[in-house]
């Protein structure tokens, strides 16, 4: 017996010891939504991975020497035609028919020290998937002479692919012999496949006269997300249409604020994007219902959320309140799937210190009633990953809340207010709009400064429509 077949059968008999030990950590693939697996082989066994070589004692087994990461990796000695093999994963969840993206690290190194890179003539590496741990098999991705790059490093490497679905899903590298006499190493494999896609729905916003919504905005909530925010009618009889998405049992929410003449707006929800499919809801003849629960019939199971939430920027319905106020809070972007939670925060600055809102911050909206001008934002967590909200700020304006009825309609409104005297030329040109709000605080505007036992001229510009009259209060200090 020479050193090459006493070593094999020492590494056979360690890695039977090794299988009696093995502990299979993973989960019935029929309890997974979709595939997320991890393998990097530091728990000290080959974790229910198997092979199938050419030498019955040529297997693949665990080893701390030399791993691309961490403590362990899995690999096998590879000097003949007959020492090559597979290695075949365990099933790793249940495939829903999406992309999979598949990453894993290798390397091929002379025997027996594993420091010399192995010539690219080794042979080649196939990566291959099937329903069935006996195949048949799908190649996915080859390694051989034209693209593998010798090294004594591992080298990370990643394929996409989409399988059909099935109950069961396996992986494996299959390994044949080219030249030489070296050390086959596998770690850090990862595999996810994506969610499955929502449903689409859109909403398409009409006026029975035929100028727009004239103020009138609506508001969509998707499983406690607005998705749609403020969308309008700008002008017309429409369809403004607008898409959304949303997955089985997630509530769909359509809020409605009317403007002039609201009993001219309707609107229609669609099964489908772009105003297609049928109709699954339409507003009543007359304004629209201030709120409304629109029937959800999409079957798609909403998938567990991944990864680390990204909210962006939290925003605001209106930059200021009046005492007694609220402002509506909400953010930039939705963290897709089940298990997401969230965490409203207040401050006195935009670098905290933060703390918990006392009561209703745990949904992905919140209404604010600040007795201060006061910062908010919001940690939204996934699987114990968090991510945080850019800070916006609410004012609070402590004057008195203005009573108005049509707002800036029709040109109804103040476009510029200048005042001039010695040494003073001062102008705040707000513009004419009459899309704006029905009143603006300009408390960001420098004070006007003006000295005792001085004339001073104010003029005060208007929109179109007749029989303006105005008033003016002056707060001396």
């Amino acid at each position: 017996m020479n050193k090459k077949t006493t070593f094999n059968v020492l590494a056979r008999m360690k890695s039977s010891a090794t299988l009696l030990l093995t502990l299979f950590l993973l989960l019935s693939s029929g309890l997974l939504a979709q595939i997320n697996y991890s393998q990097n082989w530091n728990a000290g066994s080959i974790a229910g991975w198997t092979s199938v070589m050419g030498s019955p004692w040529n297997s693949f087994s665990h080893t701390t020497s030399l791993a691309c990461e961490g403590s362990g990796a899995a690999r096998t000695n590879i000097y003949t035609t007959g020492t090559a093999g597979a290695f075949i994963s365990p099933s790793v969840g249940q495939s829903i028919g999406t992309s999979v993206t598949m990453s894993y690290q290798y390397k091929v190194t002379n025997w027996s020290a594993g420091t010399v890179a192995t010539p690219a003539t080794f042979g080649t590496i196939d990566v291959q998937y099937s329903s069935s741990a006996s195949g048949p098999w799908t190649t996915v991705q080859t390694i051989n002479s034209t693209n593998h790059i010798p090294s004594a490093s591992c080298v990370t490497k990643t394929v996409t692919f989409t399988p059909p679905a099935s109950a069961t899903f396996y992986v494996r590298f299959n390994c044949t012999y080219g030249t030489g006499d070296y050390w086959m190493y596998f770690d850090d494999v990862i595999i996810n496949q994506a969610p499955p896609a929502p449903c689409a729905y859109s909403i398409a916003l009409y006026d029975t006269y035929g100028d727009g919504w004239n103020g009138g905005a609506l508001t969509l909530n998707v499983g406690g997300t607005n998705v749609l925010t403020g969308v309008t009618l700008a002008s017309g009889s429409g369809p403004a249409t607008f898409n959304f998405s949303a997955y089985q049992g997630q509530n769909i929410t359509a809020n409605y604020t009317a403007g002039s003449w609201s009993y001219e707006n309707y609107y229609r929800v669609y099964n489908g994007p772009n105003a297609t499919g049928s109709i699954i809801y339409q507003s009543p003849s007359g304004t629209p219902p201030a709120s409304v629960a629109v029937t959800n019939p999409c079957t798609v199971a909403n998938p567990g959320c991944t990864g680390t939430p990204a909210p962006g920027n939290t925003i605001t319905s209106t930059p200021s309140v009046f005492p007694a106020g609220t402002a509506s809070l909400t953010l930039q972007t939705a963290t897709l799937g089940a298990g997401v939670t969230y965490q409203w925060q207040s401050a006195p600055s935009s670098t905290g210190p933060w703390t918990n809102v006392a009561t209703g911050g745990t949904a992905s909206s919140y209404t604010a009633a600040p007795t201060a001008t006061t910062w908010y934002r919001c940690q939204v967590t996934c699987s114990g990953n968090s991510g945080t909200s850019a800070p916006v700020q609410v004012q609070l304006n402590p004057y008195c809340q203005p009573v108005y009825s049509s707002g800036t309609l029709y040109g109804d409104l103040i476009s510029n207010v200048a005042i001039s005297g010695p040494g003073l030329t001062w102008n705040n040109n707000s513009g004419t709009a009459t899309t704006g709000p029905s009143y603006v605080s300009y408390t960001n505007l420098a004070p006007v400064v003006m000295q005792a036992a001085t004339s001073y001229s104010m003029t005060v510009t208007a929109g179109s429509y007749s029989g303006q009259a105005f008033a003016v209060w002056i707060d001396a200090n």
